[in-house]
């Protein structure tokens, strides 16, 4: 297929040029995915006949490199995901209201500094407030990246190749103060978040301001609802029509959470096996709710095809993630089982979100028999075997059990036994 054509004005290697690039402005309508060159559109002419759109995303505010950088490369390759035209957010007064109320954003990062794909690009685009926690090998990487950018901050974790989980719950213990009710943690590989159309059996691209108005009200649906998600971009043009949430399901990658639920349990993720799987189990077991958004989605990479992040270990470690899967199925066994996935056949697990009301008092009754099982698992010593000639005979007294006997007789054992305790 012959690839896109470039935007006007955009070389297909562009020189370096000592001007300046200028802000750039959306318009048009949502449908469109690539900017159209700088002059009349359409929407200008409806604008003209009094047919008014939702406001277009300015990008007055950013700097114009990510701009112009996103725009040629994404434009080459042929995606135009992230800059499309008309990508409509809230109005300004909004916007404003919504980043006070917004709760602290954590992105944990590694081997991405510069990564033009992600979500903290996409929150640099937008203006969306957040901290990114990073290894200290890469502290310097990723504090000149985003040096001198706005609403973002950098926080250095204090080991390096300690894991996703070490990462996440240095967020939870360090990062997460305990005046903070809710919080969310992203991967940083998001590419987009979409809304299904509710006429038709697509999704259509959002801004994160929009995500975050739509998905944020979710933390008021109930006082047993301490974790909330969104859906996977594949399957969200599929959910059922009858509810816009899903109780007690998956919840991974872009993750809002209870500060307090989370401080009343001591729930924190637990070593290398799927760490979000294993965080839902935790909630949901101890009487709380995940809520996950069925209208509302998100795109990423599927797991280990792009640099950076856990790909180094899933490409090398598969022994390894054998054993934790099967760690895994065995705590919390019968909600999950083993399985292999996909076309390569790679080991994962699959939970049984579909039956988690029915296995649930499964779960807690097989939990119970294994703690009383293990409290009687202590074998007994065995008894003197009776043979032929009846029970064996006594050892005989060593002289010292002789005179210890001896000393005993006529004492009274009450007694003696009120002077041991003392």
């Amino acid at each position: 297929a012959d690839a896109p054509a470039l935007p006007a004005g955009t070389a297909a290697d562009p020189a370096p040029s000592e001007a300046a690039p200028q802000p750039l402005r959306t318009r048009g309508r949502p449908r469109k995915i690539l900017m159209d060159p700088p002059g009349p559109s359409a929407s200008d002419a409806g604008a003209a006949a009094g047919e008014t759109d939702p406001p277009a995303l300015s990008f007055d505010f950013v700097d114009p490199r990510d701009v112009q950088v996103l725009l040629g490369d994404m434009v080459r390759g042929g995606t135009g995901t992230i800059l499309p035209e008309g990508l409509h957010t809230l109005p300004e007064q909004d916007r404003q209201r919504l980043k006070a109320e917004l709760p602290p954003i954590f992105i944990p990062s590694k081997g991405r500094s510069g990564y033009l794909y992600g979500t903290v690009q996409l929150f640099l685009l937008t203006g969306i407030p957040f901290t990114i926690v990073v290894e200290p090998q890469e502290a310097e990487a990723y504090t000149a990246w985003l040096e001198g950018r706005e609403n973002c901050r950098v926080a250095i974790l204090p080991k390096n190749d300690q894991g996703v989980s070490f990462a996440r719950n240095y967020i939870l213990e360090q990062l997460v103060t305990p005046e903070v009710d809710w919080f969310w943690i992203m991967d940083d590989d998001v590419n987009t978040f979409r809304e299904k159309d509710p006429d038709s059996d697509r999704t259509n691209l959002i801004c994160p301001w929009i995500m975050f108005n739509t998905i944020n009200p979710a933390c008021r649906l109930s006082n047993k609802v301490a974790l909330i998600g969104l859906e996977y971009d594949q399957f969200a043009w599929s959910s059922p029509e009858h509810s816009d949430w899903s109780t007690n399901s998956y919840t991974n990658v872009c993750l809002l959470m209870s500060n307090k639920v989370l401080r009343e349990l001591g729930i924190r993720y637990r070593g290398r096996v799927r760490e979000d799987y294993d965080l839902s189990l935790q909630f949901i077991t101890k009487g709380y709710k995940s809520q996950r958004s069925r209208k509302v989605s998100f795109r990423a990479p599927a797991m280990g095809t792009n640099k950076g992040g856990m790909k180094p270990y899933y490409d090398t470690q598969e022994a390894e993630i054998i054993a934790n899967n099967k760690r895994f199925v065995d705590e919390w066994y019968p909600l999950c089982e083993e399985q292999l996935k996909g076309k390569d056949q790679r080991p994962d697990i699959r939970v049984k979100w579909q039956q988690m009301d029915k296995l649930l008092p499964l779960y807690h009754f097989y939990k119970t028999q294994t703690k009383i099982s293990a409290m009687f698992s202590r074998k007994p010593k065995p008894c003197p075997q009776v043979g032929a000639g009846g029970f064996p005979e006594a050892p005989a007294k060593t002289p010292e059990a002789t005179e210890a006997t001896q000393a005993t007789e006529g004492v009274d054992l009450a007694e003696a036994v009120v002077v041991m305790v003392e």
